[in-house]
């Protein structure tokens, strides 16, 4: 048995479609409302689900609550604002049948617009047992008790498609400030160096960049050994973002040697490396590490774009065209996804911790399936 768990809010727009997409899968639909001032409640209680009323505080207060009425023996958390490719929902039926798994991150697409996608993975299914629950007051994500035994794989077959960052700059400021606000209260930074991280990335989605780069800088000198770690993606992407290439590669290959063989995060720091190449206009570079980082990890599709616009810019027509037929078939979103051309385009304007993974790298040229 398979339990949704939602959190919502003025949500009435795109519960239909979200609703649509797990039912067939999942024995029941639990929904947690923090405060809608639409019809929310009732579309929901009209489509199925158990709706309950929970004032908000903080993210993991909310998921804790949905997660206290689910009677399934597994969990998918899902928001409103994201939806599954039809069938991909029957993976997590096979996956209800192994002893051994404890619960699977999804690979989870944010889609920005003209501005491309940004990846990350997200543990959204899991087994409902004592002691599991959420504790980060933002940017949350499922806790499990040591006792607990059982893996927790990274499903790649599986694809969330997230749309929460397509809206107006207003809303999106709103939201920033919100989440500045959780961090602050609601986790230690000197105990949990990704607070720290997050906060130097909404300080830098504001605009201001460089006071984003003092308050990492700052701590992540007294910081060291795993810590340490937790700093690197975001010091690199700012120091990019800032125009501060050579630094910016400089804590990439410091911080290389630590992540050999840790598949997913070293693969990213190739795929960081390779979009500071680009803009520093070494594109046999840039595809150079667009490879490496296709070597640890070939099932992101936002490594195969950057490969193929690198392939693209070096006029090798057919290897391009085939690096961009495979990340459509990973990603099938790519052929539904407005694509800009990017030269000019100013990474300190706009959601700069995206950059990891963006499918077009500043400097490269445009992108479309006719190409």
């Amino acid at each position: 048995m398979i339990t949704a768990c939602l959190v919502v809010r003025n949500e009435a727009g795109r519960l239909a479609e979200c609703f649509a997409a797990i039912q067939p899968f999942v024995s029941e639909i639990i929904v947690v409302d923090t405060g809608s001032t639409d019809e929310t409640p009732d579309m929901a209680r009209r489509l199925g689900a158990e709706v309950y009323a929970v004032p908000f505080t903080n993210f993991a207060q909310a998921r804790n609550a949905a997660l206290e009425r689910a009677r399934g023996d597994w969990i998918l958390v899902l928001d409103p604002d994201e939806s599954f490719e039809p069938g991909h929902l029957r993976r997590f039926v096979e996956f209800t049948r192994r002893r051994d798994l404890l619960g699977c991150m999804i690979p989870r697409y944010d889609y920005l617009g003209q501005f491309g996608w940004s990846l990350s993975r997200p543990c959204r299914f899991y087994r409902n047992l004592p002691g599991v629950g959420y504790r980060r007051a933002v940017f949350e994500e499922p806790e499990f008790p040591a006792e607990l035994s059982g893996q927790i794989l990274c499903c790649w077959e599986v694809a969330i498609h997230h749309y929460g960052f397509q809206l107006p700059e207003g809303v999106l400021s709103e939201k920033r400030l919100l989440y500045g606000r959780l961090l602050q209260s609601g986790n230690n930074p000197q105990e949990e160096p990704w607070a720290f991280a997050a906060l130097a990335t909404l300080k830098a989605d504001s605009g201001d960049i460089n006071a984003a780069l003092g308050l990492l800088e700052a701590q992540a000198r007294s910081a060291a050994g795993r810590a340490r770690r937790d700093f690197v993606i975001c010091h690199a992407k700012l120091l990019f973002a800032a125009g501060r290439y050579n630094e910016a590669v400089v804590v990439i290959e410091h911080a290389l040697p630590d992540e050999r063989g840790t598949g997913y995060r070293e693969s990213r720091l190739h795929n960081l490396k390779g979009l500071v190449m680009s803009r520093s206009s070494r594109p046999e570079d840039a595809r150079d590490c667009f490879r490496q980082a296709l070597q640890c990890c070939p099932e992101v599709a936002a490594y195969w774009v950057n490969l193929a616009l690198a392939q693209k810019r070096l006029e090798q027509v057919s290897e391009y065209r085939l690096a961009w037929a495979t990340a459509a078939k990973l990603n099938p979103q790519i052929l539904r996804t407005p694509v800009a051309n990017f030269f000019g385009y100013n990474y300190q304007q706009h959601w700069v911790h995206r950059l990891d993974t963006d499918c077009a790298a500043a400097s490269l040229v445009g992108l479309s399936p006719s190409a």
